[in-house]
């Protein structure tokens, strides 16, 4: 007989004290030694390197280690080997697998000692059980052994598939910089997914590390033995085979686009770690050829447009820091200047050891004193031998529609619209509100910023400022972060219109829609947006103005 001897990886000092097993546990690993089974033992720390040294102690030879790949990590009493090879090394987890797959598949039974947590412990037994081999489980906190013959029998072991509570939610948004409405109205409406917390969570004006800490937050709370359990239930009801089972719960670990929210989680997590860590650490991060060019870039309300000024070249992150620091420390000093009005931009390019040539790896956002956002680059070639660095990954990429969350305002509500550092604050009043699971509601009316001209579009298009060269500056940040009600002691002069044009909508949601209408494509003067406000009135229900569109395009 064939024994596959396994178990969880953290052992911890409250089972195996100095990792001695347990009594009742090398009991049964004498018993084995006496039949003179073959055991078959991974190479992995935890309970494989216990048993190892428990069975290299007692002299034993019918073992065979199982290994990923060429190099073994632990084979304590040079047994002979079985390495098992995929062709898909690039995959760690599918890279690991394929050797304890090939070891469920040789053996004749199993031996399990778990903790009660261990995700990959828990999923061995369910393969075992899924292939009708026996398990025999060693149940570490109550040192009593269970036998394991079928799936329900680790039914019990499984726990309730995770969810974020609301709790959770809360905390996201409060970190975030929800307003208070905004956070009230989420919750207790439920009207944010699992994926619109990912979402917040990733393009959030705040550091990185606070990003990743929420992240990994998140993630505890994560119950794969649940998910494992449920999908072998699932394919064994279907008759499928084992091999398709092995393959279902390498995409259930692995795949970052798996279609569940803990993947999801998981695959932002790794990308922001490797780039947070590898390429733009506040602290010692330095890479032979690498050069981080800043640069200074705000919205100029004098001449409409995106600028950007070159601040220089350096080696060392850290020297980027401390320039950004000083630069902020003097103009803070500035009585003219509001420290929320700028964010520098950090390329950050490296030295190709093939051709000697620098190439741009990414683009890094710095608000705050913090690294926030960054993006993701790729060379592509033009017809004129030219090579651009674009943006490679779109989840990488800020957005450029946002947000798609609901809000608690109705028409004629008049909110704050704050992107910051990305243009200017202004307070603009709620046109159309409902249909907020589209992206094109609610709609809004108000000044753009330091011009004349009155504009009604979607709040969740961000077409919030004028552009010298284009029809519009779209803000890098959402305005759904800090959008809250306007209160009475906030409103200056300049908000009197606003005043009147929530007075003449009366909180009318049907006329409302029939402005929208009415509106075009155009920015308005203000006595066209009152002339176009008043003459809703008397329009039908279904009635548009000639050569008016829907307003679906503005």
């Amino acid at each position: 007989m064939k024994v596959y001897i396994s178990g969880s990886k953290f052992i911890g000092s409250n089972y195996w004290k100095d990792d001695i097993p347990a009594e009742a546990f090398t009991k049964v690993l004498d018993e084995i030694i006496e039949k003179e089974e073959d055991v078959i033992v991974c190479d992995y720390y935890g309970v494989d390197e216990v048993v190892q040294y428990y069975l290299h102690d007692k002299a034993y030879k019918n073992v065979t280690v199982y290994v990923a790949g060429k190099k073994t990590r632990k084979n304590i009493g040079n047994w002979k080997e079985k390495h098992c090879i995929t062709a898909d090394d690039a995959n760690r987890f599918r890279y690991f697998m394929d050797k304890e797959t090939a070891a469920f598949e040789d053996a004749d039974y199993g031996i399990i000692a778990w903790d009660g947590e261990d995700n990959d412990s828990y999923a061995e037994m369910l393969y075992l059980a899924y292939q009708g081999k026996k398990c025999r489980l060693y149940l570490m906190s109550t040192e009593v052994w269970i036998d394991i013959c079928s799936l329900e029998d680790l039914r019990p072991y499984a726990g309730e598939l995770a969810r974020i509570e609301d709790e959770d939610i809360k905390t996201v948004l409060d970190i975030c910089g929800f307003s208070e409405e905004m956070k009230t109205f989420l919750v207790d409406t439920e009207s944010i997914s699992d994926y619109g917390i990912v979402d917040v969570i990733y393009n959030a004006p705040i550091a990185l590390k606070k990003k990743l800490n929420m992240f990994r937050d998140l993630l505890r709370k994560r119950n794969r033995k649940k998910e494992y359990f449920d999908l072998a239930e699932s394919y064994q009801k279907e008759g499928c085979d084992f091999n398709k089972l092995i393959k279902a719960f390498r995409t259930i670990s692995s795949t970052p686009d798996y279609n569940c929210v803990w993947n999801h989680i998981q695959g932002l997590m790794d990308d922001m770690a490797m780039v947070s860590d590898r390429y733009f650490k506040r602290y010692d991060a330095w890479e032979i050829g690498a050069v981080y060019s800043l640069f200074s870039e705000w919205y100029d309300t004098d001449v409409y447009m995106e600028k950007s000024s070159s601040d220089g070249l350096f080696s060392y992150a850290s020297s980027v820091f401390e320039y950004i620091e000083n630069e902020e420390r003097e103009m803070k000093e500035q009585s003219d200047c509001e420290s929320n009005s700028w964010w520098n931009r950090v390329e950050y390019w490296l030295l190709d050891d093939e051709d000697d040539s620098l190439k741009h790896k990414y683009d890094f956002y710095i608000f705050n004193g913090d690294v926030c956002w960054y993006e993701e680059k790729e060379a592509r070639e033009q017809d004129n031998g030219n090579t651009y660095y674009m943006k490679k990954h779109k989840k990488d990429k800020l957005t450029e529609l946002d947000l798609n969350l609901k809000t608690p305002f109705k028409t004629g509500d008049i909110v704050l619209i704050d992107c910051s550092p990305f243009g200017p604050p202004f307070h603009a009043v709620v046109l159309e509100s409902h249909n907020q699971y589209d992206c094109c509601f609610p709609n809004i009316v108000f000044k753009v910023p330091y011009t004349n001209d009155w504009r009604c579009a979607p709040l969740k298009h961000m077409r919030f400022y004028k552009d010298a060269e284009l029809s519009f500056y779209r803000p890098k940040l959402s305005p759904l972060y800090r959008i809250r009600t306007v209160l009475p002691n906030e409103m200056t002069k300049e908000d009197e219109s606003l005043l009147t044009i929530k007075a003449l909508l009366s909180a009318d949601e049907e006329k409302a829609k029939k402005i929208w209408r009415l509106w075009g494509c155009e920015d308005k003067t203000y006595e066209q947006v009152i002339e176009i406000i008043t003459g809703a009135d008397n329009l039908m229900p279904d009635e548009k103005k000639d050569g008016d569109t829907d307003g679906d395009d503005k």
